[in-house]
Order: structure tokens, then sequence, then C-alpha cells
């Protein structure tokens, strides 16, 4: 009896000291546990807000178009444009992208009167927009890449041609050349107004 009591007492002694250690470490590391804490806690810094926007860019005669880096828009691989008889001679015709018919206009020659003369494979077929909203533009050049301080914007558009200038949405101004977006949708809904008109 004497010996089982003192086997208990060994057994709970052996287990408070195995616990020890556990506290022990506990207070030893209480700062850094603290910090951890208080870092979880913290509230997230907000990021960084760039300063410069991003569009893509394109010319057609001398006027600077954008297009927004989140619209969608591709290049055309086959220029497979088909004709519409009686159109106005800005409507180039009508092209299959992916089942939905899309107009392709000769953007140049309704700002300058200049009739285009090039072969299918010497321009690009720019296609702005999807679906019933998609259209098409020829193009010599890919558009590329370009950015913007957004203190370069810019309110006042009066040297740009004056049938885009209603339709001018956002501007910016880079080494000394004025660039625009412009709201295609409607642009080409007034074109078609007034042919019909």
């Amino acid at each position: 009896m004497e010996e089982f009591i003192n086997t208990s007492e060994r057994t709970l002694h052996d287990t408070s000291n195995q616990s020890k250690p556990q506290s022990s470490w506990l207070d030893a590391h209480a700062e850094f546990i603290a910090k951890l804490e208080s870092a979880y806690k913290a509230p997230l810094e907000p990021k960084e807000i760039s300063s410069e926007v991003r569009h893509y860019g394109f010319s057609i005669g001398e006027l600077n178009l954008l297009v927004a880096e989140n619209m969608h828009c591709e290049i055309l691989e086959e220029n497979i444009i088909f004709p519409i008889p009686l159109a106005p001679n800005w409507l180039v015709g009508t092209c299959n992208v992916r089942g939905d018919i899309v107009p392709i206009i000769d953007l140049e020659r309704i700002l300058t009167g200049k009739i285009r003369i090039a072969g299918p494979h010497e321009y690009k077929t720019f296609i702005i927009g999807e679906a019933e909203n998609a259209m098409g533009l020829l193009l010599s050049k890919l558009p590329v890449p370009i950015h913007f301080k957004k203190e370069s914007q810019i309110s006042i558009f009066s040297g740009l041609p004056k049938l885009v200038q209603q339709f001018i949405t956002i501007g910016y101004k880079r080494d000394e050349e004025v660039w625009v977006c412009i709201d295609f949708t409607s642009f080409f809904a007034t074109l078609t107004n007034q042919q019909e008109s």
C-alpha cells in the first residue's frame, strides 16, 4: 500500500514537471506572442495608388485615339470583309466575328475624305467592343500600350475634328500631342442615323 502511494505521488510529481516547460516557454515568449497578435489585428495599409493610367493607342490620320485597357478589343488575323451594296463610302463592309456581323469603318475617310487605297494585307482590322456593340476600324499600324500621368488629363479639345469632339470621353496631352478616348458606339450610331436621314 505504501509502495502504491509513493508511486502515485511520483507519477503526479512527474506530470507536474512535464507541464512546467510549456508554461515557461509561453512566459519566455510572451512579448513575441503579443507582437504577433497585435500585427494580426492591425488594419491593412492601403496599397499605393498609381499616378498613371494605361490605354492602347493608335493614330488615324492626324487623330490620336485611345482604347481603355479594360475594353474588349482584338485584331483579326484574316481580313475577310464583305462589301455592302449601296452602303456609304466610309462603311467598308462587314465581317463575321464568331457569329456576330460587325461593321468595318474607314475612319480616316470620314475625317479627311481621303480614299484608302490599300491591299488586303496592308492594313489590320481592329475590332472594338463585343456582340451587337462591336465595330471594326482599318488600321495601318497595330495599337500600342501608352501610359499617361493622371495630371496630364485635359478637357479642351478645340483643335480636334468637330465630328469627334462631342464623343470624347477623356483626353490626355503627352509630348505636345493630344490623345483621346471616344465613345465609338455612339459615334457609329450617329453616323448611321445621319446617313439614313
